[in-house]
């Protein structure tokens, strides 16, 4: 988080509504296809069909 506050956009600004959450540990993922630079992945066609979004 930026700040310790979590926030809501209402009526065209943002409130702080409470705390935020604590910050979690970042976690590695290894790409099952190799660690690649943004150069070779741009060298072939992008798939999105293993892509998972979590909130």
């Amino acid at each position: 988080p930026v700040d310790n506050h979590r926030y809501k956009y209402h009526n065209s600004q943002w409130m702080i509504t409470g705390a935020a959450e604590p910050h979690m540990p970042g976690r590695f993922y290894p790409h099952p296809d190799s660690n690649s630079t943004g150069a070779q992945l741009m060298k072939q066609s992008l798939s999105f069909s293993k892509l998972k979004l979590t909130n």
